[in-house]
């Protein structure tokens, strides 16, 4: 479990709904950001 969170400014293409977006930051992703923020 990531115990920090952490802050990112993102820029995304007008193509990507945000809701997409999200899906994928919160789906397996986050884990590999977790991964290699704890390092």
């Amino acid at each position: 479990m990531c115990s920090d969170h952490l802050h990112r400014l993102v820029e995304i293409s007008p193509k990507v709904t945000i809701s997409s977006f999200m899906g994928y930051l919160k789906g397996d992703n986050s884990l590999i950001i977790c991964q290699k923020n704890s390092q």
